[in-house]
């Protein structure tokens, strides 16, 4: 997220980041950053009002989608554990 010139990162980008290094030492199959810049653009397109990841590995992706998320749109995370570490 940008706030003038500088780059402010939210709770979910450091989640973000956390994922993207654990999967370069554990080889976990992600999405990544160059993708999810793509997924994230079409999330936003869309504008869908809720987004459902099947089957999620780590969550990456879901987080990416939820973050993309127009005003209107919402997030149900039925594991109460993942709702305070992403929010």
């Amino acid at each position: 997220m940008k706030m003038g010139s500088a780059l402010v990162l939210t709770k979910a980008d450091e989640v973000l980041a956390e994922i993207e290094e654990a999967a370069k030492h554990d080889f976990l199959p992600i999405v990544g950053p160059v993708k999810g810049k793509i997924l994230a653009r079409t999330v936003r397109d869309a504008k869908p009002r809720r987004v459902l990841e099947v089957g999620p590995l780590i969550g990456y992706s879901a987080i990416l989608m939820v973050k993309s998320l127009t005003k209107y749109g919402n997030n149900v995370d039925r594991n109460p554990s993942r709702r305070s570490k992403i929010s």
